[in-house]
């Protein structure tokens, strides 16, 4: 069983303490348990990763974004 005794590497900076918290309490009944890898397992492996844009940040339209930027921050504050 995949699921029993299972090590899940994440990386801290996406995740939030409280929501690391939660779901760490929940896969802790099947013995299972989050491991924080020194550096990010996607950055391992994209060997054409492009270089960060030095572009300044915009406001995409809402047809592309989905939601207006009031109700965005709403959302994920």
């Amino acid at each position: 069983n995949r699921v029993q005794d299972s090590r899940i590497g994440v990386d801290a900076r996406m995740l939030s303490y409280e929501k690391a918290s939660l779901v760490n309490d929940k896969i802790s009944r099947t013995e299972s348990r989050f491991v924080y890898p020194p550096q990010n397992l996607v950055d391992l492996i994209w060997k054409d990763k492009p270089q960060k844009s030095k572009a300044p940040i915009f406001l995409q339209p809402i047809e592309f974004s989905g939601m207006f930027l009031a109700e965005h921050r709403g959302w994920i504050l």
